[in-house]
């Protein structure tokens, strides 16, 4: 199966524990859906999923986040239909590759239904590492930035991942 490499804008970034990031199943969102959404006015952070759209979880700082608690909160949001993938989120790069790898495979092995898509960020420049274990583990999307640009320190270079994924590993992207 290939692998899904998702561009988040930089103006995509989180700003709340709470806040979702909102994706259509398409390249782009139907204007129509937009307008929709935007009609609603509703404080209900996840009200896009009943108006259709897909829901990924974004748990800002998740991967400091003790794990047995980050997988109770994710399970509470999924169990009530509220979201269609889980967004392993290193916002502020302080993660390893050795602990995406494991962080991934445990929400794997708890929700093995449920897409898991990994943002890093490059703190400590080892957003693409983190961002390959993540892929290794079974992450379903790499979010990634053109030239890593993105809030902080940035975010994890498409061109690194891209380039890893096919020359080292010999998956195609999409």
């Amino acid at each position: 199966v290939p692998l899904v490499v998702r561009a988040v804008p930089s103006e995509e970034a989180p700003r709340t524990l709470w806040r979702r990031t909102v994706y259509s199943l398409r390249a782009t969102i139907e204007q129509e859906g937009v307008e929709r959404a935007s009609a609603t006015g509703s404080s209900d952070p996840f009200a896009a999923k009943e108006l259709g759209f897909y829901i990924s979880f974004f748990t800002i700082d998740g991967t400091r986040t003790e794990i047995d608690q980050l997988l109770d909160t994710v399970d509470e949001i999924r169990q009530g239909g509220k979201m269609d993938a889980f967004v392993m989120a290193d916002t502020f790069g302080c993660v390893h590759p050795q602990s995406a790898f494991e962080i991934v495979t445990r929400v794997k092995r708890r929700f093995p239904t449920t897409p898991v898509e990994a943002h890093m960020h490059m703190h400590f420049g080892i957003g693409a590492a983190n961002t390959l274990a993540a892929v290794a583990a079974g992450a379903d999307v790499a979010h990634v930035a053109v030239s890593g640009i993105g809030e902080g320190a940035g975010n994890t270079p498409l061109e690194d991942v891209v380039l890893s994924l096919k020359c080292l590993y010999g998956v195609e992207t999409r």
